[in-house]
């Protein structure tokens, strides 16, 4: 069981969050690999699969990663976020007052991941007006 199922059974975070953030860690396995430490599976070689990738739709999944990481950077999520969905750690502080603002950074980060996959784009999909999302999202 990984951090993000615990979460989601403790009602800590809902189903929407919970998804966006198995997404992203789906996207990063695809761009970079497993981050984390698992048994040999002879059908992976170096983290990815070994069917071919084709080389846009693998550009398209590292475009929409990096808009998501910018955003989540730009509001002082993405440490925690990428703590949490990439690496798997969870470092909860034991004071109250600290768990709670953790625990409440943590779904807000999750809700801008959350919520950038609901606004129409499909995960591994090509952007559809680009620009438009660029805006959405607040870099211009």
């Amino acid at each position: 069981m990984n951090i993000l199922d615990e979460l989601l059974e403790k009602d800590i975070i809902d189903q929407d969050r919970y998804d966006a953030g198995l997404k992203l860690r789906k996207m990063h396995d695809i761009i970079f690999g497993s981050a984390v430490i698992k048994a040999y599976d002879p059908s992976r070689v170096r983290g990815r699969s070994c069917r071919k990738i084709n080389e846009e739709y693998l550009f398209n999944i590292e475009s929409e990663y990096q808009l998501i990481i910018a955003v989540l950077v730009k509001n002082n999520f993405w440490d925690m976020v990428s703590e949490v969905c990439i690496y798997q750690e969870y470092n909860i502080p034991l004071r109250n007052i600290d768990r709670v603002s953790y625990i409440s950074h943590l779904k807000d980060g999750l809700e801008i991941v959350s919520s950038h996959f609901k606004n129409g784009r499909k995960i591994y999909g090509k952007f559809k007006n680009f620009n438009n999302k660029v805006k959405n999202f607040g870099f211009v």
